[in-house]
């Protein structure tokens, strides 16, 4: 027989399941259920004379409990070996464990309909008196875990939001064929679509989900594994309705590579774009294969990351005679440790980069390099053949070759500064499009006040310098508009809040605009890519807290599309680190002078985690001059594979003005600016 000590030891038990549930980590969701059925099962659970007609209903049909079971008695957490409910091995030694075990049973054909949001903080209700005698009533009741309650205007927004994410990623993972994911993946790292750069984060995000769906066995575990990406990727997870998602769904249907990638470029590029070259299919591959084997050079393209043993002594400029390890000591060195900005360099030595080759370079014993974010863009990996004795394809001797790290000149600030705008600033935003449209862009700062169109100085530390497609510069190209701060000091702590508007909506095609966001060295990127009409809406908060910035996207579909990087191939920015040998670049060893020269900085730490391309048209001999669209075809098509053996580092050309910094260790210890 029960009392209510027994009942509240039930109620107990389902309280400390939720808090498992709660703890699991497992997404908590609500189920398909008839919330009468569900409660008649309840009551008719009760095992034979255990509740019988009390008054007028029977013992255990009551309100309170009723809130409880309807409320929070259908939801489960998905757990791996099946659903996680609040009635799982209750154990009082009593009929309620019959009517428990009846309560989880019926929940398990059910099936998931959407998250679990409530906003009531409360289930059931807390013992409460006989309203005619002296009985104590004791109920279902329990606090509703924080995580669970939303305000009651937020719980639609947040579910509609987390559905069509669950719905978008459901979808492309049924639809979207790895081998169309791949496709595009290699015509971005081979720069064959337009824009495509802006993507590659995303496609790889993609096609790493399908995998991991498609070896993922049983529809409850495809379910677990849909929700619990929604859960960590979110708007992310609608890549299928984004224009490169529309391009891997065409591929997916078959449709031919050159008509859909045809298609993606009319939503992306100008209208005066016209490519440059023809997309890869398999067919190409097949016949310039077919090509090179006949011409014999068939086993020059399969390349390889060089080693130092590749390259000969005599294109030697510097190695490294400093021992690793004079001291165990030495790494744990406050200076090994030390972090840097190029401004605390202010007062170095300039030299010019010959100058430092020809006269410094020979005197050094050790040579350090100071990496910077700008850097990425010279990260460079030389080339070998996997066979040495193949012919070699290329204009010099050697048929060794070099690749930079596949990164995309910075068009957005080219174009400002074509406009007429700044670039060179501490703290910059820029707003780019692609059409007629008038997109404007607003900042407000943390005393709020506004800069925009027609208060451009509404911030007298910034100014919003470039503002077009309204009553300024014109462009159905490329237009931008561009705010800067020059310095650090003159910005409060606080919220910045980055707004667009659509001021005039004019193009139906090229939609959608590009958000940049330089902080010091640091740039990150935001894509919006479908139809925008918004006014004046907020799409970026930036908090500054002294010298430390963070950024949170607050519109919808705006998606982060590159950011700041601490470590870039294995090195560390913002400090030095160790050069281990220099030299020219092949095309350049051994007296020829054949093209531009690149000097190369080779670091043991410097490892690039991503395919390159073994050689590029530019580099083969005359004698291939008629078949470089073969080549072309073959040049990603046999990218190098990454390796923990490689020859990397940073390579500087002379034809591009910039700076470095070098320490350098000989009779004394130095820093030197270089400009190439």
């Amino acid at each position: 027989m029960s009392t209510p000590a027994l009942f509240a030891s039930f109620n107990a038990q389902l309280e400390t399941r939720l808090n498992e549930m709660m703890n699991s980590g497992y997404p908590i969701m609500r189920l398909d259920v008839d919330n009468d059925e569900f409660y008649n099962h309840y009551l008719d659970s009760f095992p034979e004379g255990t509740n019988n007609i009390f008054r007028e209903r029977r013992e255990y049909d009551c309100n309170c409990c009723k809130n409880y079971i309807r409320k929070i008695g259908h939801i489960v957490a998905l757990a791996p070996t099946g659903y996680m409910t609040i009635w799982d091995n209750v154990n009082t030694g009593t009929y309620y464990d019959v009517v428990a075990k009846a309560m989880a049973a019926y929940l398990q054909d059910k099936s998931v309909v959407t998250r679990f949001y409530t906003s009531e903080k409360t289930a059931g209700f807390v013992p409460n008196k006989d309203n005619t005698s002296d009985i104590i009533w004791t109920h279902f009741y329990r606090e509703i875990p924080g995580k669970l309650v939303k305000s009651e205007d937020r719980i639609g927004p947040l579910l509609n939001g987390q559905n069509g994410s669950f719905d978008s990623l459901k979808r492309s993972m049924e639809t979207f064929a790895i081998d169309a994911m791949e496709t595009v993946l290699e015509l971005i790292t081979q720069n064959s679509i337009y824009r495509g750069s802006e993507f590659k984060n995303i496609v790889q995000q993609a096609l790493e989900c399908k995998k991991q769906y498609d070896a993922t066995e049983g529809d409850y575990n495809k379910l677990i594994f849909l929700w619990n990406t929604v859960e960590s990727l979110d708007m992310a997870c609608r890549f299928r309705s984004t224009v490169i998602g529309t391009l891997i769904e065409d591929l997916s249907l078959e449709v031919e590579l050159n008509k859909a990638v045809a298609s993606f470029e009319s939503k992306v590029a100008p209208t005066n774009y016209k490519r440059s070259s023809s997309v890869v299919t398999p067919r190409m591959v097949k016949d310039a294969q077919e090509k090179i084997t006949q011409l014999g050079y068939l086993d020059s393209l399969h390349r390889r990351h060089a080693t130092m043993d590749d390259i000969p002594a005599s294109a030697l400029l510097h190695v490294s005679q400093a021992e690793k390890a004079l001291n165990v000591f030495d790494d744990i060195t406050s200076e090994a440790k030390a972090k840097f900005k190029p401004k605390d360099f202010d007062k170095v030595e300039k030299v010019t980069l010959e100058k430092f080759i020809q006269e410094i370079l020979p005197t050094v014993n050790s040579l350090e390099l100071f990496m910077e974010n700008r850097f990425q863009k010279n990260i460079v990996s030389i080339i070998a053949p996997i066979d040495s004795s193949a012919p070699n394809m290329f204009k010099w001797a050697h048929p060794i070759s070099w690749t930079y790290k596949g990164n995309i000149t910075d068009s957005i600030a080219e174009n400002v500064k074509k406009y007429g705008g700044d670039t060179e600033g501490f703290f910059r935003v820029s707003l780019a499009w692609f059409n007629s449209d008038d997109l404007d862009l607003a900042i407000s700062d943390p005393l709020g006040r506004i800069a925009y169109f027609s208060n451009k100085k509404g911030i007298p530390y910034g100014r919003l310098d470039l503002d077009m497609n309204g009553l300024d510069k014109h462009s159905d190209t490329d237009p931008v508009e561009n705010f800067i701060v020059k310095n650090e000091s003159s910005m409060p702590d606080g919220k910045y809040e980055i707004y667009v508007d659509a001021y005039s909506k004019r193009a139906r095609k090229d939609e959608g605009f590009t958000l940049q966001v330089k902080i010091g060295d640091d740039l990150y990127d935001f894509n919006y890519d479908k139809t925008y009409t918004g006014r004046k809406e907020k799409a970026l908060t930036i908090v500054k807290t002294g010298s430390e910035y963070t950024i949170k996207v607050e519109m919808g579909n705006l998606i982060p599309t590159s950011g700041q990087s601490h470590n870039v191939s294995g090195l560390e920015t913002n400090s030095f680190v160790k050069v281990n040998s220099v030299f020219t670049s092949p095309n350049f060893w051994d007296g020829q002078e054949i093209g531009n020269k690149h000097y190369i900085f080779a670091i043991d730490e410097c490892k690039i985690d991503e395919p390159l391309n073994g050689f590029f048209n530019e580099y083969l001999n005359a004698a291939l001059t008629e078949n470089r669209k073969v080549f072309e075809v073959l040049g990603a098509k046999t990218a190098v594979a990454p390796s923990d053996n490689q020859l990397s580092g940073l390579g500087f050309s002379i034809t591009q003005s910039e700076s470095f910094f070098v320490r350098v260790s000989g009779k004394t210890t130095r820093v030197l600016e270089i400009n190439v």
